[in-house]
């Protein structure tokens, strides 16, 4: 699947959601695209690294015949440094300041501070500074195994144009490597929109309520199949560790994703529909905002995230073995690796 992202020539304030690079945002408006400034879509930024320029006057010819655009792009050959420092020194001497660059991420630092956007990420460091920061929690716990339980730096081309950005880490449970991407304690503020990105730079593991599910296909380990976690009450009960298929999505929006294995259950609790079912938790714009239940309209039990009347919301009342019910948990988690 082709990964591009829209970019527009910005002399104004900062537009929310989007990355500001000197005249360039970069990224999705929080709050829609509208005609001014106008947005156009980079590149395929698998096929080699995007370098955006600002067109002076508006003078740059677009797919559109007639209508012209203050941006224009480049994209290297492939994903290999050299090919980016090539097309980063051509892009230099194209602008009239000829480079000589002696490595990628110095090419990446001199366009960026002279106001050209590029997607070139040197990734997969230990997460504890911006400039360190990895790819995600699993990344980090598998090159740094001494990595322990709470906040580190990632960055991800597909998040905020590059920037880096905290998550909270499970490095413990099963081995570690957990990227948090949900805690829902209460059940006010939630909205279908928000129930996959709230508070998405504030990340916490209780307190208040969190989610970054939207970036959840970026941040899962690659391969043939990723793993998903759910905890409720406490760490480690009333859930359990799936595994599911590398083309499943955490922003699917019906109830068809169940090829999925539990792998271990956190308690006694088994599959039920006034408990969590079999299906990978999905959005839905009933009561059940993100949810596991297949009538998130009627009997939904196994609720991630709803917005009134639970604690923080209906998850298993049926079926639940000797630990016995737990209906209001309190507080739930969801989490990627």
């Amino acid at each position: 699947m082709a990964t591009a992202r829209p970019f527009s020539y910005n002399t104004g304030s900062v537009i929310s959601g989007t990355t500001q690079v000197v005249d360039l945002a970069v990224g999705f408006p929080a709050s829609g695209f509208t005609n001014s400034p106008q947005f156009w879509n980079g590149p395929n930024e698998e096929l080699g690294y995007v370098i955006a320029v600002p067109v002076s006057g508006n003078t740059q010819p677009t797919p559109i015949i007639g209508v012209f655009a203050s941006l224009k792009f480049y994209r290297s050959s492939d994903l290999t440094d050299g090919s980016f420092i090539n097309i980063a020194e051509y892009v230099a001497n194209k602008n009239g300041t000829p480079q000589t660059f002696t490595g990628a991420t110095e090419a990446s630092t001199w366009l960026t501070t002279n106001g050209f956007w590029n997607s070139y990420s040197e990734n997969g460091g230990n997460g504890l500074t911006p400039e360190t920061a990895g790819d995600n929690a699993f990344q980090i716990k598998t090159d740094y195994p001494g990595s322990t339980d709470g906040l580190y730096w990632i960055k991800n081309n597909n998040i905020s144009g590059g920037t880096p950005f905290q998550i909270y880490a499970d490095m413990t449970t099963d081995g570690g490597g957990w990227t948090l991407l949900l805690t829902n304690q209460n059940t006010a503020g939630w909205t279908y929109e928000n129930s996959i990105l709230l508070n998405e730079f504030n990340p916490v593991s209780g307190g208040s309520n969190y989610s970054i599910v939207a970036y959840a296909d970026y941040l899962k380990s690659s391969g043939t199949t990723f793993q998903y976690m759910i905890d409720a009450y406490q760490r480690n009960q009333f859930g359990g560790i799936w595994s599911a298929p590398d083309s499943y999505t955490f922003v699917n929006t019906n109830n068809t994703q169940t090829s999925i294995t539990l792998d271990i259950k956190f308690g006694t609790w088994n599959y039920n529909n006034a408990s969590i079912e079999q299906y990978m938790p999905y959005r839905s714009t009933s009561s059940g905002l993100l949810t596991t239940s297949e009538n998130p309209g009627g009997e939904w039990w196994g609720t991630l995230v709803t917005n009134g009347g639970w604690s923080p919301a209906p998850w298993i009342n049926g079926d639940c073995g000797l630990d016995g019910c737990m209906p209001n948990p309190g507080i739930i988690w969801y989490w990627v690796r």
